[in-house]
């Protein structure tokens, strides 16, 4: 699974799927980051494969 966090310009933090679905806003990216390291942390027990993508890797598929 691929996530993405989005940081808008009043430096909060949208985690989404890679196909624009919302998880959740944090109030930074850095919070975002560590909710994700956490998650995949306890993911991992599950032989499951997770993957932050750079919101602008994302910039020419169909993520807006």
């Amino acid at each position: 699974m691929r996530v993405v966090i989005k940081e808008w310009p009043n430096r909060t933090a949208t985690l989404m799927t890679e196909i624009g679905q919302v998880v959740w806003t944090f109030s930074s990216a850095e919070h975002a980051r560590a909710a994700c390291r956490e998650w995949f942390r306890y993911a991992d027990d599950s032989g499951s494969y997770y993957e932050i993508v750079a919101d602008d890797s994302l910039a020419n598929s169909h993520v807006a």
